[in-house]
């Protein structure tokens, strides 16, 4: 006859085994949730970016930047747009910045997909940045921020990678 200790001590082993796998199975939910609540979170954050993008307002001024803010260096750029003479313009062109740098930071932190990014607002990036780039680097001399839309220099640098893949 079977002891009744040694029954016992089985029926505790399977049900210690049971437990551990129903815990597995809960965890690997969790998991599965937790990721879909990420990528959820990620694709309302793009959309809120998007959105914006796609404001005739925002898409005015990268018209206005690409096709009617001319000037032939960063000395010109300030006579005609500096904040000093033209606050209306450089609010306009800084707005444009402060958005891509908005996106260089998510980028750089992980928030937000490369490829999306980079499917949405390559052009753009590219284009305002091989635009300002000298202007933002005599910004930062001129107004003592050296960090001045450094996500948006590294936004680009990063979509430049992409693009050469």
């Amino acid at each position: 006859m079977v002891e009744v200790g040694l029954i016992l001590n089985i029926a505790q082993t399977v049900a210690i085994l049971v437990g551990v796998a129903l815990a597995s199975m809960e965890l690997r939910h969790m998991r599965q949730t937790r990721d879909m609540e990420l990528e959820t979170r990620q694709a309302q954050l793009f959309m809120q970016l998007y959105d914006r993008f796609s404001q005739a307002e925002f898409a005015e001024d990268v018209h206005n930047l690409y096709l009617n803010w001319k000037w032939t260096d960063p000395d010109d750029f300030f006579k005609k747009y500096g904040p000093e003479v033209n606050i209306e313009v450089f609010s306009r062109l800084i707005a444009l910045g402060n958005f891509f740098r908005g996106v260089g930071v998510l980028l750089n932190r992980g928030l937000i997909d490369r490829k999306l990014v980079d499917d949405l607002l390559h052009s753009p990036v590219v284009m305002y940045w091989e635009k300002m780039e000298s202007v933002a680097k005599e910004y930062r001399v001129r107004y003592k921020l050296p960090r001045a839309l450094e996500f948006v220099d590294s936004l680009y640098s990063e979509l430049k990678k992409e693009e050469a893949r």
